[in-house]
Protein backbone atom coordinates (compact mmCIF):
# COMPACT_ATOMS: atom_id res chain seq x y z
CA UNK A 1 0.00 0.00 0.00
CA UNK A 2 1.09 3.26 -0.25
CA UNK A 3 2.25 5.91 1.89
CA UNK A 4 1.97 9.64 1.70
CA UNK A 5 6.05 10.00 1.69
CA UNK A 6 6.80 7.68 -0.74
CA UNK A 7 3.88 9.88 -3.43
CA UNK A 8 6.08 12.79 -2.16
CA UNK A 9 9.43 11.61 -2.56
CA UNK A 10 8.80 9.83 -5.82
CA UNK A 11 7.28 10.48 -8.89
CA UNK A 12 6.83 7.42 -10.41
CA UNK A 13 4.96 6.14 -7.47
CA UNK A 14 2.42 8.97 -7.99
CA UNK A 15 1.57 7.27 -11.59
CA UNK A 16 1.38 3.84 -9.89
CA UNK A 17 -0.84 5.27 -7.43
CA UNK A 18 -3.14 7.15 -10.07
CA UNK A 19 -3.70 3.46 -11.75
CA UNK A 20 -4.54 2.10 -8.41
CA UNK A 21 -7.01 4.71 -7.66
CA UNK A 22 -8.43 4.06 -11.13
CA UNK A 23 -8.68 0.40 -10.45
CA UNK A 24 -9.78 0.49 -6.88
CA UNK A 25 -12.00 3.38 -6.98
CA UNK A 26 -13.19 3.47 -10.52
CA UNK A 27 -16.07 5.51 -9.65
CA UNK A 28 -15.31 7.60 -7.70
CA UNK A 29 -11.69 8.42 -10.14
CA UNK A 30 -13.90 8.41 -13.17
CA UNK A 31 -16.80 11.24 -11.80
CA UNK A 32 -14.48 13.18 -10.23
CA UNK A 33 -12.04 13.45 -13.65
CA UNK A 34 -15.21 13.96 -15.64
CA UNK A 35 -16.74 17.07 -13.55
CA UNK A 36 -13.30 18.53 -13.35
CA UNK A 37 -13.07 18.39 -16.94
CA UNK A 38 -16.14 19.38 -18.71
CA UNK A 39 -17.97 21.04 -15.69
CA UNK A 40 -14.92 23.43 -15.60
CA UNK A 41 -15.73 24.67 -18.67
CA UNK A 42 -18.45 26.39 -17.32
CA UNK A 43 -17.98 27.41 -13.87
CA UNK A 44 -14.42 27.48 -12.93
CA UNK A 45 -13.52 26.46 -10.00
CA UNK A 46 -14.93 22.82 -10.62
CA UNK A 47 -11.38 22.66 -12.72
CA UNK A 48 -8.78 20.75 -11.39
CA UNK A 49 -10.89 19.46 -8.36
CA UNK A 50 -8.59 18.17 -5.30
CA UNK A 51 -9.02 14.82 -3.76
CA UNK A 52 -7.76 14.21 -0.04
CA UNK A 53 -6.59 10.40 0.43
CA UNK A 54 -5.46 9.26 3.67
CA UNK A 55 -3.16 6.01 4.04
CA UNK A 56 -3.60 3.66 6.47
CA UNK A 57 -0.12 4.85 8.72
CA UNK A 58 -2.57 7.92 9.18
CA UNK A 59 -0.40 10.57 6.47
CA UNK A 60 -2.34 12.36 3.77
CA UNK A 61 -2.17 13.65 0.46
CA UNK A 62 -4.19 15.72 -1.96
CA UNK A 63 -4.24 14.83 -5.37
CA UNK A 64 -5.96 16.82 -8.28
CA UNK A 65 -8.15 16.10 -11.04
CA UNK A 66 -8.04 16.74 -14.70
CA UNK A 67 -8.38 20.04 -16.10
CA UNK A 68 -8.59 20.89 -20.38
CA UNK A 69 -6.03 23.27 -19.20
CA UNK A 70 -3.97 20.36 -18.25
CA UNK A 71 -3.71 18.97 -21.88
CA UNK A 72 -6.98 16.27 -21.78
CA UNK A 73 -4.49 13.91 -19.96
CA UNK A 74 -6.12 12.13 -17.78
CA UNK A 75 -4.31 11.30 -14.55
CA UNK A 76 -4.63 12.41 -11.01
CA UNK A 77 -1.77 14.97 -10.48
CA UNK A 78 0.35 15.63 -6.83
CA UNK A 79 -0.32 18.85 -5.36
CA UNK A 80 2.83 20.21 -4.19
CA UNK A 81 3.24 20.53 -0.87
CA UNK A 82 0.10 18.46 0.18
CA UNK A 83 1.87 15.89 2.26
CA UNK A 84 1.74 15.69 5.50
CA UNK A 85 2.33 12.49 8.39
CA UNK A 86 -0.16 11.63 10.84
CA UNK A 87 1.17 14.14 13.47
CA UNK A 88 0.06 17.34 10.95
CA UNK A 89 4.11 17.53 10.01
CA UNK A 90 4.79 18.68 6.25
CA UNK A 91 6.54 15.49 4.36
CA UNK A 92 8.88 17.30 1.72
CA UNK A 93 8.30 17.14 -1.95
CA UNK A 94 10.56 15.32 -4.23
CA UNK A 95 14.12 17.05 -4.28
CA UNK A 96 13.52 18.83 -0.86
CA UNK A 97 15.18 18.67 2.43
CA UNK A 98 13.74 18.23 5.94
CA UNK A 99 13.72 21.32 7.51
CA UNK A 100 11.56 23.28 9.89
CA UNK A 101 10.25 22.17 13.28
CA UNK A 102 8.75 19.13 13.49
CA UNK A 103 6.01 18.19 16.41
CA UNK A 104 5.17 14.12 17.80
CA UNK A 105 2.65 13.54 19.88
CA UNK A 106 2.74 10.12 19.90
Amino acid sequence: MYLAWELAQNCSSRDRFDDWAKQNDSLTYWSTQIISIFDGLFYDPLAGIELLFEFDDGSQLVMKAATLRAGSKLRLTYTRHSAIDSEGNRLPDAGSSIRGTYQFFS
